[in-house]
């Protein structure tokens, strides 16, 4: 995401209605991942490699920046709508779009590379469709928390909110897992929070920041909240 200047158990059912997520046997692609994670990614270079190529002269002059203005989300338009200063399909389509543009080859590699991994992990626990929707629905949270958090006027865009919501469901999931099953140690849990955490720090500060760590832990909340839901059979 980026601010662009520009010891497994037997599923069942658990006390209060957590059901831990089961194995599940899914159709994969080449390299062990759901073909439908695979589209998705794929689709993000491929977009990101084009608007490389026009960066180069090879294309349209300048179709970045547009594609930017017309599918990044940008923090102005949505202040604006919140002020009450005009409603634009934009704001919303937005919170969606910007996860498939990036900054650059590097910007996608690592989002890829984060989406392929982790998408590969919770496929083997929830299905594909599952694991997508989380994709998006935890992008959305991203944009929202950017969109309250922040105050800048270059747009946002990268992947990173779902890479970090995707985080946050096996957070939640590995935090369930000891809430309920007395006599483990929780010192993996806490050190990979706090880990997690200054990255964020550390990323932001090396960046000059342009890092947009509101999205990120926007996404992560938002995998938390909708963990045990995702979960479920």
């Amino acid at each position: 995401m980026a601010r662009m200047k520009d010891a497994e158990q037997d599923s069942g059912a658990q006390p209060g209605g957590w059901t831990r997520p089961p194995e599940v046997g899914r159709k994969r692609g080449p390299i062990g991942v759901p073909r439908a994670i695979l589209v998705l990614v794929l689709l993000m270079v491929v977009i990101e490699a084009a608007l490389v190529l026009t960066d180069i002269g090879v294309g349209p002059t300048g179709l970045r920046f547009r594609i930017y203005d017309a599918f990044a989300f940008h923090d102005r338009l949505f202040d604006a709508m919140l002020a009450g200063d005009g409603f634009t399909r934009q704001v919303p389509l937005s919170t969606l779009t910007y996860t498939m543009l990036h900054g650059g080859l590097i910007h996608v590699a690592f989002n890829g590379a984060a989406l392929l991994g982790l998408g590969a992990y919770l496929s083997r626990r929830i299905s594909a469709r599952r694991v997508i929707l989380a994709v998006f629905v935890t992008s959305i949270g991203g944009a929202v928390a950017f969109g309250l958090m922040a105050s800048v006027t270059v747009p946002l865009v990268g992947a990173s909110g779902g890479v970090f919501g995707l985080l946050g469901v096996l957070k939640r999931w590995e935090y369930e897992m000891l809430r309920r099953t007395p006599g483990l140690s929780w010192s993996s849990f806490w050190r990979s929070m706090i880990g997690l955490a200054l990255l964020n720090v550390i990323l932001s500060v090396f960046s000059g920041g342009a890092v947009a760590w509101e999205a990120h832990l926007g996404g992560f909340v938002a995998g938390w909240l909708i963990a045990l839901w995702l979960a479920r059979r």
